[in-house]
């Protein structure tokens, strides 16, 4: 899998903030927008990134053969999933919406992308790593005090889809002008 020219120049930017990464080993990477609702370290990071890793961290560890048929359940096919789960980290952290925690501190993340939601326990590195992602039941999620609402798989679907069409509508509250007909509701301050 080659890096994309984003991976690269984000790779560098890592670098020059003196961050531990391996160039050579990262999949993907990209910059995290402050709409993200990843709750993290203060301060959080500006970017995050998936290396190839190894079986207890990267995308080594979220192709363990348990995680593999756990992702193929979720809609993703065992041979798509070394191309598919960075894009999902990356969904996740940059679009998706924030559910509870999975275990003792995993956060659970909730995401629209090719054509469904997915929901996945996610683990980040307060330098922006990503550890882990795995699959998750609405079971086992835990909601701690200062959580966010729960919300319907349609709210998720309306307002947490990836690619991002709109990434200003949650911050300007333009849900109400969301239409399905592609058509994007006006900033803040346009005039109609």
């Amino acid at each position: 899998m080659s890096q994309s020219e984003e991976t690269k120049r984000i790779i560098q930017k890592i670098q020059a903030n003196g961050k531990k990464i391996q160039p050579n080993a990262t999949v993907r990477a990209w910059k995290v927008p402050a709409t993200s609702e990843v709750p993290m370290a203060t301060p959080a990071p500006e970017h995050m990134w998936v290396e190839t890793g190894h079986g207890k961290a990267g995308l080594g560890h979220m192709q363990s053969e348990i995680k593999i048929r756990q992702f193929a359940t979720d809609g993703i096919p065992e041979n798509q999933q070394r191309e598919k789960l960075p894009v999902l980290a990356q969904a996740h952290t940059t679009v998706g919406r924030y559910l509870g925690v999975q275990g003792r501190n995993r956060p659970v993340m909730a995401t629209h992308i090719d054509g469904r939601v997915q929901k996945h326990g996610i683990t980040v590195a307060d330098n922006g790593y990503i550890v882990s992602m795995n699959t998750v039941t609405s079971g086992k999620l835990t909601l701690k005090p200062g959580a966010p609402p729960p919300v319907s798989d349609k709210t998720i679907e309306t307002l947490y889809r990836y690619p991002a069409n709109c990434p200003e509508r949650r911050a300007t509250g333009g849900v109400d002008q969301q239409k399905d007909d592609g058509i994007r509701p006006p900033k803040r301050g346009d005039t109609a």
